[in-house]
């Protein structure tokens, strides 16, 4: 099963996905929501050494890019 997870995710890579306003707008208020999340939370927690590791370059990248 995790085989075809992989190539699920490969498969998805560089793919473009095209998002509606509404879209648009509920992922923004979903990151920014996380973001007060992380910040609320003890810069030591796992959640925020989560966020730190994995989430945080993406996200970001991901809201600049829903910005434009």
């Amino acid at each position: 099963m995790s085989r075809k997870v992989n190539n699920e995710n490969k498969s998805f890579r560089g793919s473009i996905v095209y998002l509606t306003s509404m879209e648009k707008e509920a992922l923004k208020r979903a990151i920014n929501q996380y973001l007060e999340d992380v910040g609320g939370a003890d810069k030591n927690s796992p959640f925020a050494q989560f966020f730190h590791e994995y989430d945080e370059g993406p996200l970001s990248s991901a809201y600049n890019k829903l910005i434009k």
